[in-house]
C-alpha cells in the first residue's frame, strides 16, 4: 500500500510539471515550449541520422505521453525522448527497425498514467511490434496477414483492461489483449469497420475512456462487461475526434469533417445501432462466408408482373459484408421458394478455410425441389 501511494504521488508530481510544457514536432526537430510564456526552451533533432543518411534525416512520425516523445524517421529509425522536470529533452533510447515505420503510439497503460513502459509501432512489412521502454527492444511481433499497410495503432485501457489496436488502410481493425506485466499479446480479433483507412484516437466521455476510429463509417470502440464493442457514429466521413471541455461545453467532443468543425456530445453508447440496407424484396434466409467476405441472402420479390398473375420470383443475392454492395445474383425457378442457405466447402476443411467455398440454398415449392450454389 505504501509503495502504491508513493507511485501515485510520483505520478501526480510528474503530471503537475508535465503540463507546464507544450511539445511541437516538425519534420526537422522536436521543440519544447513553455506553457506560460510560449518561448522555446529547447529542441532536439535527429542529427546522427542526418549525417548517416540524408534520406532519413526528416522526422516522419511522432507520438507522445505526458512526459515522453517517440519519433521515427525515414529508414525505420525510432528514438525515445524524455521531457525532464527542468524543461529539457533527453534522448534515452534508439532502435533501427527492420522496415519503414507506418504508425506509432506511446499512450501509457497500467498504474502510471504519465509515463509509458510500452510503445507500439506498425510497419510497412505489415507487422505490429510491441516495444519495451526505454531501450525500445521489440518484445512481441504480430503478423497482420494482409497486404495492406497499417495506418494507425493505439494503446488503450478500457474497463481496466489494456489493448493494442491497429487500423489498416482497407478499413480492417485488429485488436489484441495486452498483458502489461509480461508484455505479451493474446486474444487476437479482427473486424471490418469500413472500406477506407482508419485513424485511431482516444477520448473521454462521461468519465469513461473510449477510442474513436475515423473512417468512411466512423465508429466508437468501447468496453462493456470486459468485452470490446463497436458503435457507429451518426456522422459520415469524420476525419478526427477529440475531447473538448469548457465552461460552456462541459464533457463535450470536437469533430472535424471536411471543412466543418462541430462541437457536441454523445448519447449512451451502450445501445444497439442498426444500419438498414434496403433490398426492395422480402429477405428469407442469410449466411456469411468469411473467406470471400460476402453475405448470401435469399429473397422473394414482392412485385407481381403486370402481364401475369405471378406473385413474385425468388433470388439468391450475394452482398459484400463490409459495403453491402450487390456482388452477384441468381434467379431461382418459377415455383421455387428458398427455405435454407448455408456456406460450405466440399472435401476436407471448412468454407472459412477454402477460397472456393460455396453457398448452398435449399428450395422447395410446387412439385420440384432443388439446390443452387
Amino acid at each position: 500500500a505504501a509503495a502504491a501511494a508513493a507511485a501515485a504521488a510520483a505520478a501526480a508530481a510528474a503530471a503537475a510539471w508535465a503540463i507546464q510544457f507544450s511539445c511541437q514536432v516538425t519534420s526537422s526537430a522536436v521543440r519544447l515550449i513553455s506553457g506560460s510564456s510560449g518561448q522555446l526552451l529547447t529542441q532536439w533533432s535527429p542529427a546522427a541520422a542526418a549525417a548517416a543518411n540524408a534520406s532519413s534525416s526528416g522526422i516522419t512520425l511522432a507520438a507522445a505521453s505526458p512526459c515522453q516523445v517517440l519519433v521515427a524517421s525515414g529508414g525505420g529509425k525510432v528514438w525515445l525522448l524524455d521531457v525532464t522536470e527542468g524543461g529539457q529533452l533527453q534522448e534515452i533510447g534508439a532502435v533501427m527497425m527492420d522496415a519503414e515505420v507506418a504508425c506509432l503510439d506511446i499512450t501509457p497503460v497500467g498504474p502510471d498514467s504519465t509515463k509509458a513502459s510500452l510503445a507500439v509501432a506498425g510497419s510497412w512489412s505489415m507487422q505490429v511490434k510491441l516495444l519495451s521502454l526505454p531501450d525500445l527492444t521489440p518484445s512481441v511481433t504480430e503478423e497482420l496477414g494482409s497486404e495492406v499497410i497499417p495506418r494507425s495503432v493505439a494503446l488503450a485501457e478500457l474497463e481496466g483492461r489494456a489493448y493494442v489496436l491497429c487500423g489498416l488502410g482497407d478499413g480492417q481493425l485488429h485488436n489484441w489483449r495486452l498483458d502489461t506485466d509480461s508484455s505479451s499479446l493474446s486474444e487476437h480479433r479482427k473486424v471490418v469497420l469500413g472500406t477506407k483507412p482508419i485513424l485511431l484516437s482516444a477520448f473521454s466521455s462521461g468519465g469513461q475512456r473510449h477510442v474513436f476510429a475515423a473512417s468512411d463509417r466512423p465508429t466508437i470502440i468501447y468496453s462493456n462487461n470486459k468485452k470490446l464493442l463497436y458503435s457507429n457514429l451518426n456522422e459520415n466521413e469524420v476525419a478526427f475526434l477529440c475531447s473538448f471541455t469548457t465552461s460552456s461545453f462541459p464533457d463535450s467532443l470536437a469533430l472535424v469533417k471536411g471543412q466543418q468543425l462541430s462541437l457536441g456530445t454523445i448519447d449512451s453508447i451502450q445501445k444497439l445501432h442498426i444500419r438498414t440496407v434496403p433490398l426492395g424484396e422480402q429477405p428469407r434466409r442469410i449466411a456469411h462466408q468469411p473467406s470471400s467476405k460476402s453475405l448470401g441472402v435469399t429473397t422473394i420479390s414482392l412485385l407481381a408482373s403486370a402481364a401475369s398473375s405471378d406473385t413474385g420470383r425468388s433470388y439468391l443475392r450475394v452482398f459484400s459484408d463490409s459495403s453491402f454492395d450487390l456482388l452477384a445474383s441468381y434467379q431461382l425457378g418459377g415455383q421455387e421458394i428458398p427455405t435454407a442457405i448455408t456456406s460450405m466447402a466440399f472435401g476436407s476443411g471448412s468454407a472459412a478455410d477454402k477460397p472456393d467455398g460455396a453457398a448452398a440454398s435449399g428450395v422447395g415449392g410446387g412439385s420440384s425441389s432443388s439446390s443452387s450454389s
